[in-house]
């Protein structure tokens, strides 16, 4: 983790010193913060860029989403997904992965499943990861026969 701590600490050092940061240097620290577990210090960095008039794009959003489920943090994690929702950002096959992923990790395996339809509605095929994070959740869930039910049919 010692990249990663010095990520968070170089954007600091720069931010101190009032050098211009760019939406691409705040993904790259929400992404450190969320794998050092700081999601919390990660939303709080939203509210900067907000406040600086930087607009969050779908990548920032995917990776608060997915730091916010790592930790745990659901309230947060859905309030993120409504947000970007409400902003009219369209979810790509990387962030539904990470919602997925998300979903079956807290044992919401049938939300996850149910969220094919919505990719569907939104014109997102899924993949390989996408199947792969369903059964996962399924077979967590107990539910290995409708895991290979879901893996023979793909749905």
């Amino acid at each position: 983790m010692g990249l990663t701590m010095d990520v968070v600490q170089l954007f600091k050092e720069f931010k101190k010193s009032g050098m211009f940061l760019d939406e691409v240097a705040y993904n790259i620290v929400f992404s450190a913060l969320c794998k050092l577990g700081e999601v919390d210090d990660a939303l709080d960095m939203v509210e900067d860029m907000k406040a600086k008039r930087m607009v969050l794009d779908i990548k920032h959003y995917t990776t608060l989403i997915n730091g916010c489920f790592l930790r745990r943090q659901l309230v947060d994690a859905f309030a993120m997904i409504r947000e970007m929702k409400e902003k009219g950002l369209k979810a790509d096959i990387v962030t539904y992965n990470v919602i997925a992923a998300g979903l079956s990790r807290i044992g919401w395996a049938q939300d996850a499943v149910d969220l094919l339809d919505e990719m569907e509605t939104q014109g997102v095929k899924p993949n390989s990861i996408t199947h792969k994070r369903i059964i996962e959740g399924l077979c967590s869930a107990g539910k290995v026969v409708e895991a290979e039910t879901f893996y023979q049919v793909g749905r």
